[in-house]
């Protein structure tokens, strides 16, 4: 059997303390990428209870728009035109959507609210009636393929529809005063 020198013993301890280092660093690599998943998870858990309530909430007001479509459709029915760019009501937008200013709005043929995207805000549109929440992408998105509701059109909507059903109602009060 023959003996190692003392530099040779020295090389050996020098490896094994890297050995033992990396094993370690290997170890704390290990121990921070299942940290990170993790985290992503836990982040991906986070946005899709953020998503759930958004959603819930935009279907807790599917009975207002009901009652909303229900009366725009009664001035169709009606010959009173609802106006479509008119904004001294209380919404700066309108009340018909518009694939320009992407806010919440009427379908023209006022079955459906919605908010037209399009160009820089995506080209999914949302909608919401009474019985539904959707979206839909492509030409002419009435006739679209469904698509994921987005949770930043369900916070959009959820913002903006009290102020537009407000200015709705605004409006059919002066009517009273013609």
């Amino acid at each position: 059997m023959e003996l190692k020198s003392g530099a040779d013993v020295r090389i050996t301890k020098k490896v094994r303390n890297e050995m033992e280092s990396r094993a370690h660093y290997v170890n704390v690599i290990r121990k921070k990428a299942k940290r990170d998943r993790e985290a992503a998870m836990t982040e991906e858990e986070r946005k899709i209870a953020l998503w759930n309530e958004l959603y819930n909430t935009a279907a807790s007001m599917q009975e207002r728009v009901k009652d909303i479509l229900f009366l725009a459709n009664e001035c169709k029915r009606n010959d009173i035109a609802i106006p479509e760019e008119e904004y001294r009501y209380g919404y700066e937008h309108g009340f018909f959507a518009s694939g320009i200013t992407h806010h919440v709005g009427f379908t023209s043929d006022c079955g459906r609210i919605t908010i037209r995207n399009g160009g820089f805000c995506g080209s999914v549109d949302f909608y919401i009636n009474d019985e539904d929440i959707w979206a839909l992408y492509g030409e002419g998105s009435d006739k679209g393929n469904r698509a994921d509701v987005r949770a930043l059109d369900l916070e959009k909507f959820i913002s903006e529809f009290p102020v537009f059903e407000a200015a709705f109602y605004t409006w059919l009060n002066s009517l009273e005063e013609e």
